[in-house]
């Protein structure tokens, strides 16, 4: 059955831009003299309707996954992000398909949703509410952590590996895009280099949390510039871990924690010989770092817009996989 496409007039609204219009609500910040949100610059505009910027994935043709492979890839995927995760896996398998792949819904993923997704990515597996574990986990983080204040919903990336009984894991935003075969990544699936590896950031997000949590947890010393965006790890995180470092979101409230998974995946790695990947190479996007020597990007959400490098390089994967 063809879904109506819904290009949201707010950020998780249900309304079309033209439905918003017709009912009046497009018009009620302009009658106060005032320009909605999502018209009050070109960033903006494409933030909020990003799903139509990044439809031409839509046009691209399915790619093959492996679901025997040893090595799996995860990626927490909201209705709202469709596109831009099938531009972030399709990146990925066109260059490297002998891995099993794992979408988990952040429960806002309908029918017509994973028919998209298993249109386009074959033998795809798609966690969603119906999966009752998954389920009790999304339970557990809207009652113990959102509703309290302390967490959002990306904290359901920790329990990726509790999904998978693959020897290695990767954890791959959908805001990241690979722009060439990545042979350090390919090294490491294929073979037992006995490390992990991380995406580099230019600073370190627990901040004045560090030396705490240091003494609390026995670390000698914690991955550098650690960015939860891409890890590959081996999959021997054990679940009463995962618990037992959520708890840090509660006792350090009063600092500048993140209230995502990133300060979590930087403990778990602390104990695996995490590895950062080189930041030339591989780049978290901050308006003008992007080079040809780039091999994946991530475009987190402060600057994903700037200077339109990302729906450029959308447009340039895109033409790509349609050859």
């Amino acid at each position: 059955m063809k879904k109506k496409k819904q290009y949201s007039f707010r950020e998780g609204s249900p309304l079309t831009f033209w439905e918003a219009v017709r009912s009046g609500k497009a018009f009620k910040f302009l009658l106060k003299g005032e320009i909605p949100e999502r018209f009050r610059s070109p960033k903006k505009i494409i933030e909020y309707n990003r799903k139509f910027f990044f439809k031409k994935i839509l046009k691209t043709p399915p790619l093959d996954s492996n679901p025997s492979s040893d090595v799996s890839i995860h990626s927490l995927v909201c209705q709202q992000d469709i596109e831009m995760y099938l531009l972030a896996i399709k990146s990925f398998l066109r260059f490297y398909d002998n891995i099993a792949v794992y979408a988990h819904s952040d429960g806002s993923l309908d029918s017509y949703d994973i028919s998209i997704l298993k249109k386009h990515v074959n033998n795809i597996s798609i966690i969603t509410r119906e999966n009752p574990l998954w389920n009790e986990f999304l339970e557990l983080i809207q009652r113990d952590y959102i509703e309290k204040g302390i967490g959002n919903i990306i904290l359901m990336k920790l329990f990726f590996s509790q999904f998978s009984e693959k020897k290695k894991i990767i954890v791959l935003d959908t805001d990241i895009i690979f722009l060439k075969k990545s042979e350090i990544l390919i090294d490491w699936i294929e073979k037992e280099l006995n490390c992990s590896y991380y995406n580099q950031d230019r600073y370190d997000t627990l901040r004045d949390a560090e030396e705490r949590i240091k003494i609390e947890f026995k670390l000698d010393k914690l991955p550098l510039n650690f960015n939860a965006g891409f890890i590959a790890l081996y999959n021997d995180v054990a679940l009463d871990e995962i618990m037992k470092f959520l708890q840090i979101q509660e006792k350090y409230k009063d600092t500048k924690l993140t209230k995502g998974d990133q300060t979590i995946q930087h403990l778990l790695l602390a104990k695996r010989n995490a590895k950062p990947l080189d930041r030339k190479k591989y780049v978290i996007f901050y308006g003008k770092n992007y080079t040809p020597e780039t091999v994946m990007i991530h475009f987190p959400n402060q600057n994903r817009f700037d200077n339109n490098i990302y729906l450029k390089l959308a447009r340039q994967v895109c033409k790509e996989l349609i050859k």
